[in-house]
């Protein structure tokens, strides 16, 4: 072996080695999925019972809001657990005052931060829109 092709023997072992030391800092890949919401059942109206399906993991908080809107008002809002059945328009809303009528909904898997008894912060992991006919 010559000495050019030793060193670069020598500097490609160098280098495997550093890309393998790299990977090890990166730490070993996720083999969890993305956190999903979707509702459950077929088309919601103005005071039905609704749920939804998620999928998350490492969450110490999850939660669920539910949103409603007409004509870029919001006129109802519930938050709750991802196990909750959210009745669209609860018993007293602005939604209902008005007459009801059809809204653009947005559900949102939450996960919720807490230090003690004071939330610190809610983010959104993933979200669902759907329309309500009233």
């Amino acid at each position: 072996m010559t000495r050019r092709s030793a060193f670069a023997a020598v500097a490609l072992a160098a280098i495997a080695a550093l890309g393998s030391q790299t990977a090890a800092l990166a730490g070993p890949k996720s083999s969890e999925t993305a956190p999903t919401i979707s509702l459950k059942g077929g088309e919601p109206v103005l005071g039905a019972s609704v749920s939804f399906s998620t999928t998350y993991s490492n969450v110490k908080y999850p939660a669920v809001e539910v949103n409603c809107y007409q004509n870029g008002a919001l006129v109802w809002g519930q938050v709750g657990l991802p196990t909750d059945i959210f009745k669209l328009g609860g018993d007293s809303s602005p939604w209902l005052s008005n007459g009801g009528g059809p809204a653009s909904c947005v559900g949102e898997l939450l996960s919720e931060t807490w230090r003690g008894t004071t939330e610190e912060a809610m983010t959104v992991l993933a979200t669902t829109p759907f329309a309500v006919s009233g």
